[in-house]
């Protein structure tokens, strides 16, 4: 056995709370009985109709109704019941039963206070159970009036004006048993437009045909009255071939005529079927129906009047159908106004997001693409006012921007520290103290409103970056809905992400840039430090090997010059011994390259460190026949000059660098700046030359040993060398630099030494 699903379920209580609504009343359940069958007792009928003075007074007075034309002749329920025939009796026995019901349902709802889901467009509720008994009315004339002008459809006019009358019960039932609910799929129908079947089937399972058969089986209603209720409304072709098709589809066509006159209210708002169409299928001719038009107004007016249901007459129902078509007409041209004022704000969107898009450049920064969403939110949505809080993921800090409309930025402020803000909502995030001043005036206006832009992923644990949009302007104003801001939210929110990930690429990109300098650098000074270790190994066997040959060298000329007599003899011995000690100096220098002294460190005094080495300079110049030297100092400001260095070491890096700079101008000022006191214990020393400069040749070799671009024989080309050397040694670095004006700038920068195992030199 099958298990019953959560919807079959839900259609049973319905349908159980269906069969709830209120039977007919004893005498009209009665006579519906009495009158079907076959063998029907008119004694018991007549007498049935004499216990109630209501139905005995309506029957009398349709006997006054002008087509009998009978006048005050009939005065008793029998000779009435006999005149009319049983199922006009029938028929008007229905009416004031059905009335009754639906008088009483509605008197019963006009004591209560309607909420929102239980009204509809106007505010007005959404089931009229007043417009529903016109309407009812009207299609069950309206039936009687197609049966009775086409016999040859062979329908009765009576059964015809009953099943017309009862053909909407299922409407009652279901708004019985589920007003809320049975409101809301009206209002959901009305707001649609749509006729109200398939919302009833959307929301509840079962539409009104069904559960209006299931009150006709319940009242034990006619076979044919229960399926003109379940069938009616559907297209007469694809009707099932049973004995009363025509009637169903003669109830049909009467709805849609009704429906289209705007007599009463039927629950549908969908479009109305063609009646040309609806009656070529029942082969009535076109345009007979506006023929019976008149007769139809005067007949809903005669029978409401006679039944004593309604004090309408053919000027009133004429006047309410005129009203009723006005009102529809408003709706729908509101509708068509709202529709139309989407349509330009979706266009306004769509065309506002276009901008946007297309004013995108490729590469922009962060701060460029929040301006531009600014902007577009100016155009789109109006205002004065336009701040945006952005932080790029949860460690980076909080940028907080003010733009003008055009996107300019007109303020900004970074925030540190304010972590904790981006676990709170958007409207709190932008009411933050920190937030408020950092966007100055106006921030704290009352009439501010956020908007969030992007929001880091929650599935990558939060991250991402967060951009929150701080306005004044009014989207609704602007005929925005939220499908029109979502659609601009996600333009930003995509060209915002798109500029975080460039920032980060291009970041990305400068570091291994970066990186890659570095580790060609340290590729350099391993390759460097790998050559000067081999020249110590080839110097230092050298020296060992070469040492006591150039000793024996060196004295032994010395020794033969002094014995000589000839002048010029000795002078060759001379240059002998001095070649040999140059030799040994080279190869001292050599050994200092690749094995430089372990420095002394101790306080040392900047300024005297710098006279030294001029001193040390000024010998050396003078040695190679420079005496025209002018070097002047630059002394720092403050009176403490005591750095933490080896005083000798320091003095020989300078020396080195102001020799060639008094070699590179000679004659000129040299002039030499200490800065002391710099951060971590650094200090400085710059030495300025007025020369030529340095050549793009010196600047890819000026530190290789033995480079120079002077005359051969001229100089070794080991003092930049050496410098560097022992500036690395005392943890320094020597750099080189075109000087404004022309000229070089040397410029060693001495780090903060170390105690070595010597201790302070004495």
């Amino acid at each position: 056995m099958d298990t019953p699903t959560p919807r079959t379920r839900r259609i049973e209580l319905i349908l159980h709370q269906v069969g709830r609504l209120p039977t007919l009343s004893p005498v009209a359940a009665r006579l519906m009985k009495v009158a079907g069958a076959d063998d029907a007792d008119l004694d018991e009928i007549i007498g049935l109709m004499e216990t109630d003075p209501a139905l005995s007074a309506m029957v009398l007075g349709l006997c006054r109704r002008a087509e009998h034309g009978l006048g005050d002749k009939i005065t008793t329920v029998r000779r009435a019941v006999v005149m009319l025939g049983l199922e006009a009796v029938q028929s008007a026995v229905l009416s004031v039963s059905v009335y009754e019901l639906m008088h009483q349902r509605g008197s019963d709802l006009d004591r209560i206070e309607f909420d929102e889901d239980e009204t509809g467009a106007d505010g007005a509720p959404a089931f009229d159970h007043a417009g529903l008994w016109k309407h009812a009315v009207a299609v069950a004339v309206a039936s009687e009036l197609i049966a009775r002008s086409e016999r040859k459809l062979g329908v009765s006019p009576d059964g015809a004006f009953v099943s017309g009358l009862l053909a909407d019960l299922g409407r009652l039932a279901l708004e019985f048993s589920l007003p809320r609910g049975y409101a809301r799929v009206l209002r959901t129908a009305e707001i649609r437009r749509c006729d109200s079947a398939a919302i009833e089937r959307e929301l509840l399972g079962l539409d009104h045909h069904t559960a209006g058969r299931r009150v006709a089986e319940r009242w034990d209603l006619p076979e044919a009255v229960r399926d003109v209720i379940w069938l009616h409304g559907q297209p007469f072709a694809g009707l099932p071939d049973i004995e009363w098709k025509i009637e169903v589809g003669v109830i049909t066509l009467a709805k849609a005529w009704v429906r289209g006159l705007h007599i009463g209210w039927s629950g549908d708002f969908g479009e109305v079927a063609s009646l040309d169409e609806v009656s070529a299928e029942l082969g009535i001719g076109p345009g007979r129906l506006d023929e019976l038009t008149k007769a139809l107004i005067e007949g809903v007016a005669d029978r409401c009047n006679l039944l004593g249901l309604d004090s309408s007459a053919e000027p009133g129902i004429l006047l309410e159908s005129v009203s009723r078509a006005n009102g529809q007409l408003s709706l729908l041209n509101e509708r068509l106004t709202k529709r139309a004022r989407q349509a330009a704000a979706q266009d306004a969107a769509l065309t506002a997001s276009a901008e946007f898009c297309a004013s995108l450049v490729p590469g922009a920064s962060v701060t460029d693409t929040l301006g531009r969403v600014a902007r577009s939110a100016a155009r789109a949505m109006g205002g004065g006012f336009f701040g945006i809080v952005y932080s790029g993921g949860p460690d980076e800090p909080w940028q907080v921007c003010r733009f003008s409309a055009q996107g300019k930025v007109t303020r900004s402020r970074v925030v540190e520290g304010e972590a904790g803000a981006r676990g709170a909502t958007i409207s709190a995030l932008a009411q933050m103290p920190w937030v408020v001043e950092a966007l100055g005036d106006g921030a704290d206006d009352d009439e501010l409103r956020t908007l969030p832009v992007c929001r880091p992923d929650r599935k990558r644990g939060g991250d991402g970056p967060t951009a929150v949009l701080v306005y004044d302007g009014d989207p609704g104003s602007a005929g925005l809905d939220r499908a029109c801001v979502d659609a601009l939210i996600s333009a930003w929110a995509s060209a915002v992400r798109a500029a975080v990930h460039g920032e980060g690429t291009t970041r990305l990109g400068e570091h291994l840039a970066d990186a890659n300098r570095r580790v060609a650098e340290m590729q350099a000074q391993l390759t460097e430090r790998e050559s000067m270790a081999r020249l110590g190994e080839v110097t230092a066997g050298a020296a060992h090997e070469m040492n006591n040959p150039l000793t024996i060298i060196s004295g032994q000329s010395q020794l033969l010059g002094a014995r000589l007599e000839d002048e010029r003899d000795r002078v060759a011995a001379a240059k002998i011994a001095e070649a040999a000690r140059d030799l040994s100096d080279l190869i001292t220098s050599m050994h200092l390259l690749s094995r430089p002294p372990e420095p002394k460190v101790g306080p040392a005094d900047a300024i005297g460190v710098v006279r030294g080495a001029i001193k040390a300079a000024t010998r050396t110049a003078c040695a190679d026949g420079d005496t025209s030297m002018h070097v002047e100092i630059d002394e720092p400001q403050t009176n403490d000059h005591t750095v933490l260095t080896d005083a000798a070491m320091a003095s020989a890096v300078l020396a080195r660098l102001i020799a060639n700079a008094i070699e590179a101008a000679p004659g000129q000022i040299v002039r030499v700046g200490v800065q002391t006191g710099l951060s971590e214990g650094r200090w400085q020393v710059s030495v300025v030359d007025r020369g030529s400069g340095l050549s793009a040749r010196a600047r890819r070799h000026a530190f290789d040993p033995f480079f120079s671009e002077k005359a051969a024989g001229r100089q070794r080309g080991l003092g930049l060398a050496e410098a560097r050397t022992l500036a690395e040694r005392l943890g320094g670095r020597v750099h080189l630099a075109d000087a404004p004006g022309g000229g070089t700038v040397a410029t060693v920068e001495f780090g903060a030494a170390v105690l070595g195992e010597a201790g302070l030199a004495a």
